[in-house]
């Protein structure tokens, strides 16, 4: 549609970085080329961001609003980058999800978010829990797709293939039926 699509995927939760993905969205909110999209349950507890900071993201035309969707493919397939500023992480699926549909990730330098996005050969890394660097990094993004959308098709080849070879699940659940017969 002509602007750049960035998608964030989550629970609502402080520390999965959604109030920095708010501040990021405000940021650009009068830049016409971009869009934030956010999908995400939100639940009324202390570890989700509060619903009037959601109200007022939403009213204020900062981001788009999605509640919880069983399928995301048509958003994946629809956004330019995919951010995931959290603070701490397993494996996160929603980073394995981008990098196997070749999705452009901006992402945190923390345990599990790192096993994806090993480094910037591979994406994007900002600080968790820093609304300017990650703010920093998407401006990065934009203009390096503007330049040389090659070096972002790099990065891309790059995560996918270290996603296809580390995580597909075959090799996973070879592996995991290899311990357990140790035993």
């Amino acid at each position: 549609n002509g602007k750049y699509s960035f998608l964030m995927i989550s629970r609502l939760l402080k520390e999965k970085g959604v109030m920095e993905y708010l501040t990021a969205a405000k940021y650009f909110k009068n830049d016409e080329d971009k869009e934030f999209i956010l999908i995400g349950a939100h639940a009324n507890d202390t570890h989700h961001i509060s619903k009037k900071i959601l109200h007022e993201a939403i009213n204020n035309k900062q981001i788009i609003y999605h509640d919880h969707k069983d399928d995301i493919e048509p958003f994946l397939k629809n956004s330019d980058c995919i951010i995931h500023p959290s603070f701490r992480e397993g494996i996160s699926t929603i980073l394995l999800e981008a990098a196997s549909y070749k999705i452009p990730i901006i992402t945190t330098k923390v345990p599990g978010c790192i096993d994806i996005i090993v480094n910037e050969d591979y994406g994007f890394l900002c600080e968790a829990s820093d609304s300017e660097s990650l703010i920093r990094k998407i401006i990065e993004f934009i203009k390096l797709n503007d330049q040389d959308s090659n070096i972002i098709d790099l990065k891309v080849n790059k995560t996918f293939q270290h996603v296809s070879e580390k995580f597909d699940r075959k090799k996973i659940i070879e592996k995991f039926k290899l311990t357990v017969n140790q035993y």
